[in-house]
């Protein structure tokens, strides 16, 4: 029984759809294929850019001690509100660390989650993150709302 060069090449195609549902090998690649596919960043004009109109906003930094949104008036700011189990999130976080990388002296970063502390900080560990990031207390105003 011979078979056919179409049917190794759809066997092989099946089993590379299926990796990607049961193997970890899809989770990396869904992470991949997001950040590939994704909208890139870009430089907004200065008569277009958002000025963020309430600073009245308490967080928490990395040692659980409550600041003010307040210290961030006139400097050039970065918000990005992220959560560990989405990937979308996963995903634009390693461009994240990238840009803080190159611009963490310039600029403030306030990258926000209202998750708990220890899994957030285990997550960002594990990924090897090393850009600071900032706690949302529930019921706080938010400068954007």
């Amino acid at each position: 029984m011979k078979i056919s060069r179409k049917t190794i090449l759809n066997l092989l195609m099946f089993a590379l759809v299926l990796s990607f549902f049961v193997t970890p090998l899809g989770h990396y690649g869904k992470i991949f294929l997001n950040r590939l596919f994704a909208f890139g960043p870009e430089v907004i004009p200065a008569t277009s850019r958002t000025q963020i109109p309430n600073y009245n906003w308490t967080l928490k930094d990395k040692d659980w001690n409550f600041f003010s949104f307040e210290e961030a008036r006139g400097k050039v700011v970065f918000i990005n509100f992220w959560a560990s189990w989405r990937l979308p999130c996963e995903a634009e976080l390693h461009e994240i660390q990238k840009l803080y990388e190159e611009f963490g002296e310039q600029m403030v970063f306030y990258i926000i989650t209202d998750e708990e502390r220890e899994p957030a900080e285990a997550f960002m560990d594990k990924q090897g993150f090393d850009f600071p990031i900032t706690y949302q207390i529930i019921g706080e105003p938010a400068p954007f709302e």
